[in-house]
């Protein structure tokens, strides 16, 4: 009897010990399958860093990227899109990529998603190409920057509005805009020198004497781009092909007026419906906006000024300097880029806003980093991204060891499955 005994509790204790080792086996199982599906790692140097964070699953694909930082982006960038924000975003540190990642559609109608390579629309981030095309001029002792526009557009009526007036916005020039709504057919999309016709027939008068005070207007970039074209004598995107793009490697780029595949639409959000919008006469001239790129390019264009290899160190500094006006007080715009302080950290940066697209570049002078935002669905939650994405490269982040850790990788990056 008590060998009976004896065998029925050998026997429940080894049902017991099986079905605690399943249950142990099973919970590893699935806390291995979630973990995979979350994030593949595609570098053996990485897998030692196990105790970094990894970024949260998302619908985002991250195509570089280094786990101490990425972890941090890629949460804003998870929120931003819970608050509608689409579109591409880049962090680099002194040229070197740190995070390049994607987030929600490119077209929110069809559902396609955002692609890294898409073209977006720069908007007014695109002065800084036009400002640079001028002290192109200038460094080549073609132009100078307290010229009078009237030597080069005599038909206008402006005696003493400068190259340097429209160049930081102080020379009281109407917005063209108008003129356009109001004066031009809208079937077809006016050049440059439709719109020079059109204010030298109206002789529109200044909003105040020139170097008064700081005003915002297309209209300034639209006729630096026509001197451009004047003292060149070529197409203001021919120029910028020839002048500004291709000598630094930017190939990804197009205009307004071609047609491109990769060239995305802007969309607003009406309602609970995007609508796309198209072109309208507005959209013709070029130097205000109307510029495409993709991310790589814009990097590139970083890279560039930071190597000053499309203008002298001279005129850049001069570029990235608070204007003054007549009374000598300063204001935060350079030429071509708009300036403010962040703590103690000089930024230097430009936002682009047109027909559903929002843009930014954003240069830390101090710690030598660039934030690349681009949106094209009309999303005001781009302005909180940027904010935020600003205040953490300000922060005390080791951005260095992140560099070095990135060059003794062979290749660093972090493969986020799209959800």
């Amino acid at each position: 009897m008590r060998l009976k005994v004896f065998a029925i509790i050998i026997v429940l204790l080894a049902l017991a010990m099986s079905r605690s080792q399943l249950s142990f086996f099973n919970i590893n199982a699935a806390f291995n399958k979630k973990t995979l599906l979350r994030t593949r790692v595609h570098n053996s140097t990485l897998k030692k860093q196990t105790r970094e964070k990894t970024p949260p699953k998302g619908s985002y694909l991250v195509e570089t990227a280094h786990n101490e930082l990425a972890a941090k982006i890629a949460e804003l960038l998870k929120k931003a899109e819970r608050l509608g924000f689409h579109g591409n975003v880049l962090v680099a540190h002194k040229n070197h990529t740190l995070f390049k990642g994607a987030t929600g559609y490119s077209n929110p109608i069809s559902g396609i998603k955002a692609n890294l390579n898409d073209y977006y629309q720069l908007a007014s981030v695109s002065k800084q190409f036009t400002a640079i095309s001028i002290l192109q001029l200038v460094d080549s002792n073609l132009i100078h920057l307290d010229d009078p526009i009237k030597v080069y557009l005599p038909e206008l009526p402006y005696q003493k509005v400068t190259i340097r007036h429209l160049l930081n916005h102080t020379s009281g020039m109407q917005n063209y805009m108008w003129v356009l709504e109001n004066y031009w057919p809208p079937s077809k999309l006016p050049k440059n020198e439709d719109v020079i016709s059109l204010l030298a027939r109206f002789k529109l008068p200044l909003n105040y004497y020139p170097g008064r005070t700081f005003e915002y207007t297309n209209t300034n970039y639209v006729l630096l781009a026509s001197i451009v074209e004047r003292v060149s004598g070529k197409p203001f995107n021919t120029y910028l092909k020839e002048r500004v793009f291709k000598p630094i490697g930017m190939t990804s780029f197009t205009f307004i007026d071609d047609e491109h595949a990769k060239a995305l639409a802007g969309y607003d959000l009406s309602g609970k419906k995007y609508k796309k919008i198209g072109t309208y006469v507005n959209d013709g001239a070029l130097g205000d906006k109307g510029v495409f790129a993709s991310l790589s390019d814009l990097l590139k264009w970083d890279m560039a000024l930071n190597k000053h290899l499309l203008v002298s160190p001279g005129l850049l500094k001069e570029a990235f300097t608070p204007g003054k006006t007549n009374n000598g007080k300063t204001f935060e715009y350079g030429l071509g880029f708009r300036l403010k302080m962040l703590g103690e950290s000089q930024i230097v940066y430009h936002n682009g806003l047109w027909n559903g697209f929002r843009t930014s570049i954003i240069k830390n002078m101090d710690n030598e980093t660039t934030i690349i935002i681009l949106n094209n669905t009309n999303c005001p939650a781009k302005y909180w991204l940027s904010d935020e994405m600003e205040r953490l490269m300000n922060k005390n982040i080791s951005l260095t060891n992140i560099v070095n850790k990135m060059q003794l990788s062979t290749k660093a990056n972090v493969n986020i499955e799209q959800c």
